[in-house]
């Protein structure tokens, strides 16, 4: 990550596909990412949309995130919005 400058001061998330989490695969991530201030080249760069994001907070052990997504999808239902093709964490 040193030699490649993409040290930051930022925590790594990780990107969870939204097919996994329809199937209930809350833990099956996808990819690690973490904040970067300005793309570098050979590295792949994902950009997420500008808009509203649905945030939730899990306090707990994983084998409970299910009820976390839940409360979401709840949530969801009653603004009637959807799931991007990722969800970040």
């Amino acid at each position: 990550m040193y030699e490649s400058q993409l040290d930051t001061d930022y925590h790594i998330g990780n990107l969870t596909k939204r097919e996994q989490i329809q199937k209930g695969e809350f833990t099956n991530y996808s990819h690690l990412y973490m904040l970067q201030p300005n793309s570098n080249k050979g590295y792949p760069y994902f950009k997420t949309e500008e808009g509203y994001f649905l945030i939730g907070h899990h306090k707990g052990d994983e084998k409970t995130s299910h009820s976390t997504y839940k409360r979401l999808f709840a949530e969801m239902a009653q603004l009637q919005v959807s799931l991007g093709d990722y969800i970040l964490e």
